[in-house]
């Protein structure tokens, strides 16, 4: 998967200079491939690996997935913090109004991280989100944590609260053989910094997005892994 060696997770108050400098925009994402609308399998199958997808989403029905594919690692596409610290927003032009977004990204080098963001930087509302991770990590830990509070973007459960200003979310990674993890999701009404609530959760891939039920678990799997 093109890991040589140990990660080093993004920590935005530590003073040792970071992997990416504050002041790097986040690339563009490599152009996707046309892979069609989404492929759901046949009830029961557990992993898909026909027409080069190696991922797959359950939630109903399990669909084929594909990564993102961009040229930064993990660390800058996300870029916290940019382009006017001290904000704590992720900034990789994907971020919604009151949505919660999911998908996988490759950063061009097969390291692949499932990234979560919840809500758009300066949408005029907050929110509280709260995600309990089950399952196999096979290794994966939080490469980036927006935000650095005592229990955002940690396992085995996340619990998010953001103002009007900023977003929240995190990347875990990477996603390894054997990784297969649930994800069961709270989208409160409220308890955020300011008033506010996520209202759609959707999972973004080389197809058109993909709408999620905001209550119940979905299953992220590295194809293989039953």
């Amino acid at each position: 998967m093109g890991n040589d060696g140990p990660q080093s997770v993004f920590d935005p108050f530590s003073p040792v200079p970071q992997t990416s400098t504050a002041d790097t925009p986040p690339g563009p994402l490599a152009e996707q491939p046309d892979i069609g609308p989404p492929v759901a399998l046949q009830e029961g199958e557990l992993f898909f690996t026909a027409e080069g997808f190696e991922y797959v989403i359950e939630q109903s029905p399990v669909v084929g997935v594909a990564p993102l594919v961009g040229t930064q690692d993990i660390v800058a596409f996300y870029s916290y913090g940019t382009p006017t610290p001290p904000s704590t927003s992720s900034n990789t032009g994907l971020e919604q109004f009151d949505t919660s977004i999911l998908f996988l990204y490759d950063d061009g080098s097969s390291n692949v991280s499932l990234v979560m963001i919840h809500d758009r930087r300066d949408s005029g509302s907050g929110g509280k989100v709260e995600f309990a991770f089950t399952g196999a990590l096979a290794g994966a830990t939080f490469l980036v944590r927006d935000d650095r509070g005592a229990t955002e973007a940690v396992l085995p459960t996340s619990i998010w609260r953001w103002d009007s200003a900023n977003t929240d979310g995190g990347a875990l990674g990477f996603v390894q053989p054997g990784f297969a993890v649930t994800i069961t999701p709270d989208f409160p009404a409220g308890g955020g910094l300011t008033p506010g609530q996520i209202t759609a959760w959707k999972w973004l891939t080389g197809g058109p997005p993909i709408d999620l039920s905001l209550s119940d678990p979905i299953t992220i799997r590295r194809a293989g892994t039953p």
